[in-house]
């Protein structure tokens, strides 16, 4: 089993527990890896599992991402401002890495 498939599985068993934590970091590290190879479906997907258990800015950014991907910008502008007011001082911490800048939603007319 690859790293990723672990991971996904630690999210289903923390969703199924109501473990948000555990829900929220490990669907947090699948849905970088998934946006970086375009599976917006599967991100939107597990990013709503994560936010069954509650707010969190982290999967509504991601959420907002896979929105824009798939042709859902009025979505994608509601649920990135969720994530913003979410954030402390309305700022999404930089990301690291190498494909940091790219990993920002775009979102058509947003300004």
């Amino acid at each position: 089993m690859t790293s990723v498939a672990r991971w996904v599985e630690v999210h289903r068993l923390a969703v199924a527990g109501r473990e948000a934590g555990i829900a929220r970091d490990a669907g947090g590290r699948v849905g970088r890896v998934w946006l970086a190879r375009s599976r917006f479906a599967d991100v939107a997907r597990l990013a709503g599992l994560t936010l069954t258990l509650g707010e969190d800015a982290d999967a509504l950014y991601q959420l907002s991402w896979a929105k824009t991907a798939t042709g859902d910008p009025a979505a994608a502008l509601e649920y990135y401002g969720q994530a913003l007011r979410l954030y402390p001082g309305g700022r999404r911490p930089r990301q690291r890495g190498r494909h940091a800048d790219q990993h920002r939603p775009r979102v058509p007319g947003a300004g």
